[in-house]
């Protein structure tokens, strides 16, 4: 008869407890994992728009303090590694939030995030910085005139 008086008197969760509590864990997740995903996608967004006002920054002073025009500005040049000036307008070259998000500079010594594949947040194609710097828009193409 001691048998049945201590197990009434152990501790402990049932069953039908810690199944409530499993699905209530399931419903948080379930929940917050879109939210999660949300704010991945506008970190990618964030951090190519800050490598572009990064370099434009460098662009801008390199071209100011050498007197040259923009558009002569290159990547080496704003690293310091040119004949012309070896000064370091950037210390590195950006990286990309992903290993498939690189940046160039095109002919007229504006920076370009090149995505390569499409990552959360952002398709895969070339971008700049919107006219007043704080959003990503599409490079144009041009395209030749006449046809």
């Amino acid at each position: 008869m001691t048998n049945k008086k201590t197990k009434k008197n152990q501790k402990g969760f049932t069953l039908i407890e810690l199944i409530v509590v499993i699905a209530i864990l399931g419903i948080l997740a379930a929940i917050a994992i879109p939210s999660l995903t949300g704010i991945r996608e506008s970190a990618n967004r964030k951090a190519i728009v800050s490598n572009l006002k990064t370099i434009n920054n460098a662009i801008a002073i390199c071209a100011t303090e050498l007197n040259i025009d923009k558009s002569s500005v290159d990547k080496d040049l704003l690293l310091g590694e040119t004949e012309v000036s070896t000064k370091k307008f950037l210390e590195t070259w950006p990286a990309g939030p992903t290993a498939n998000v690189n940046y160039t500079i095109d002919e007229d010594g504006v920076a370009v995030a090149v995505v390569e594949q499409d990552i959360p947040g952002v398709p895969a194609g070339e971008y700049v910085l919107s006219d007043d710097g704080g959003e990503l828009k599409e490079k144009e193409v041009d395209t030749p005139s006449g046809t």
